[in-house]
């Protein structure tokens, strides 16, 4: 979840890695009437990843689940129409989405 493309005013993109693995960065200029695109990844850890034997020791796989469909729906909620955010020293604005509403 997170920013994956900068469309620049002048029509030139930048593209962070969309395949959701290992960690996405990308440090650009930014300038007025640049716009970006934020997407909430709808993946989740499989069940078997995290096998604990005889139930014992930290949280299981269901509970991490939970805990990334929470922070999904946390950010779908907050990316409505007109709402402004502060990345870095920048400021944004959401002016478009492409779903009303996530679906996990």
């Amino acid at each position: 979840m997170g920013l994956v493309k900068l469309i620049k005013s002048n029509g030139a993109q930048i593209t962070v890695d969309g395949n959701y693995s290992g960690e996405k960065k990308a440090v650009v200029e930014v300038g007025v009437d640049d716009q970006v695109i934020f997407e909430i990844d709808p993946s989740s850890i499989d069940l078997q990843k995290y096998q604990r034997s005889n139930n014992r020791g930290g949280e299981n796989v269901d509970d991490i689940n939970s805990t990334v469909v929470a922070e999904q729906l946390a950010a779908d909620d907050a990316m409505q129409l007109g709402e402004r955010f502060a990345i870095g020293n920048t400021l944004w604005k959401v002016i478009d989405r492409r779903l009303d509403t996530y679906k996990s």
